[in-house]
């Protein structure tokens, strides 16, 4: 084989059974499930009759994974809700078994098993997302608790714990004895209200992030209840220095809230991470901007993260190169780093000016390796490679321009996931049984 050929689906299968081999024995799963070897098996034929019928039902193909996402997405508002939640999960926990099947018959209940793990922790992840979700709806809609500030007392320590924190992330403007007042009468409402003490380091951190000038400046400032659930929008996308200072020092605010009501039953902290994950994106630029010196502050994770950590990809078909000397490896990796950058920046931007090829490429993914080879060497010889990758062999190039088809394709795919996703949390959300909406066909997970 030369370097320039790609590596057969054969050869593919031949590593995957090794990984198969090497990791948790499907004996070992089926102890950890409580199952026997025919009840799984009866589970999975089940499963896979029963999405192939839905599947079929809905006009949705088990051939074209991006295709399915986006008509199930379309679908998403009107269709019943157990089948809803059966494709979903479908799409979003297989590892080979509906979509693209080619595996074979003794690799089927070793993977059936690890979808069935996947899918009961979807279940759980959706599960809690609707409560939250269904929980912050009834906040939303309380008729004004608050009211104006009245004349009541706080204990001292937690208004110059208060003080102290406000003044790490904050500006204070001169005598803090206004401020000292209104925390005051801001406290002693939040902790003598059972409906707010629940939500209290969320409710402090929306208010005096949201007033922090009003707090020093006015008595008794008058809180407007809708307003304090509006959601702030960050620029995230680079670093100017002081923006992720800012973001830091509000992330580690709200931190330090939830640490200090701990210890507090009565307050639900993990309501309260939901719900900061809800009001910003700093749980988006925490995750995509996390330093060593953030390691030991948990953030929940935003939704859009939680689907795409299922790593569903487009096909199992993706084009390989056999590549010995690691030359691949090392333009993304290694050395030669710089020479990877220029390259893809001049696939995206030859993509970027012909937005059809993602789509074309996508078409061709049950095609023979022959033309999907073809169709990646036409855009190769579109491309004009920059002087930094002038000596990158052109089977490599072949190989960085389908990864980046591949990547692309994958986004796209995980971006309607997520709004399908969304779509499916909202509709659970008004249900009062959870687990009965999510409970498709007699799959217990």
């Amino acid at each position: 084989m030369t370097n320039d050929e790609f590596i057969s689906i054969d050869k593919f299968y031949e590593h995957l059974d090794r990984m198969i081999a090497e990791s948790k024995s499907w004996e070992e799963r089926l102890q950890h499930l409580q199952l026997t070897k025919v009840q799984a098996l009866a589970l999975m034929q089940e499963w896979q009759a029963a999405i192939t019928h839905l599947a079929a039902a809905y006009d949705l193909p088990l051939t074209n994974k991006p295709l399915f996402c986006r008509r199930l997405e379309t679908l998403s508002l009107t269709m019943q809700l157990t089948d809803l939640f059966a494709l979903y999960t479908a799409v979003l926990c297989d590892t080979g078994l509906l979509f693209y099947r080619r595996r074979l018959s003794k690799q089927d209940i070793c993977q059936f098993l690890v979808i069935f793990e996947r899918m009961a922790a979807a279940k759980t992840m959706l599960c809690r997302q609707a409560e939250f979700s269904s929980k912050f709806e009834q906040l939303k809609k309380l008729s004004d608790p608050f009211g104006t500030f009245y004349n009541t007392t706080a204990a001292e320590a937690d208004i110059e714990f208060l003080i102290k924190e406000f003044e790490h992330c904050f500006s204070i403007k001169g005598d803090t004895a206004i401020l000292r007042e209104n925390l005051m009468h801001l406290c002693e409402q939040i902790t003598a209200n059972y409906t707010l003490l629940p939500v209290a380091p969320i409710l402090l951190y929306q208010i005096i992030r949201r007033n922090s000038s009003f707090l020093q400046a006015r008595r008794f400032t008058t809180i407007i209840w809708k307003t304090i659930w509006k959601e702030q929008v960050y620029k995230i996308d680079a670093n100017n220095d002081k923006n992720f200072r800012s973001y830091r020092a509000l992330m580690h605010f709200f931190l330090t809230l939830c640490q200090k009501f701990n210890s507090n039953p009565a307050v639900d902290i993990a309501f309260n991470h939901y719900l900061f994950s809800r009001l910003s994106n700093l749980n988006e630029w925490h995750y995509r901007w996390k330093t060593p010196e953030d390691s030991n502050n948990w953030l929940e994770k935003p939704f859009s993260l939680k689907i795409a950590e299922f790593d569903v990809n487009y096909c199992d078909n993706a084009l390989h190169y056999d590549d010995p000397l690691g030359e691949f490896e090392d333009l993304y990796y290694g050395s030669n780093i710089p020479a990877g950058m220029a390259l893809k920046a001049c696939i995206e931007e030859l993509i970027a000016a012909s937005p059809d090829l993602p789509e074309e490429y996508l078409r061709l993914h049950t095609a023979s390796k022959r033309q999907r080879e073809r169709f990646i060497k036409q855009i190769m010889q579109q491309l004009k490679v920059p002087p930094q990758a002038s000596k990158v062999r052109q089977g490599v190039i072949c190989q960085v321009i389908a990864v980046t088809l591949d990547v692309l394709i994958t986004e796209k795919m995980t971006d309607t996931l997520v709004r399908c996703g969304h779509n499916l949390i909202t509709r659970l959300s008004n249900e009062k049984d959870y687990a009965a909406s999510m409970q498709p066909f007699s799959l217990k997970l």
